[in-house]
């Protein structure tokens, strides 16, 4: 069955190209760690995946971190990767 075409349309297949817009300043992880050994080594690896990683050594540095963040601050973390239990703050409100 024929397709219909539009005038000037022919059978080359042209190719697309896709580029994700890429925004200016990289996308930001949050990394809360007590151990700075281990606090080093993950930082390394989500640079090494293209992340700016602000790093942080107990919870209440996390909070004061987003205590300080306005509305138009730029970029805002894609991702917080944190323990459970935080130094001196805890998921269950108690120090």
């Amino acid at each position: 069955m024929p397709r219909n075409r539009d005038a000037g349309a022919t059978d080359e297949v042209k190719e697309v190209e896709v580029v994700m817009e890429v925004a200016e300043t990289p996308r930001r992880v949050v990394l809360v760690e007590d151990n700075l050994p281990l606090r080093d080594v993950l930082a390394d690896e989500i640079r090494d995946l293209g992340f700016e990683v602000v790093e942080l050594s107990n919870g209440v540095e996390l909070l004061a971190y987003f205590h300080g963040l306005t509305h138009y601050q730029s970029p805002t973390p894609e991702v917080v990767v944190a323990e459970v239990e935080l130094p001196a703050v805890t998921g269950a409100g108690r120090n």
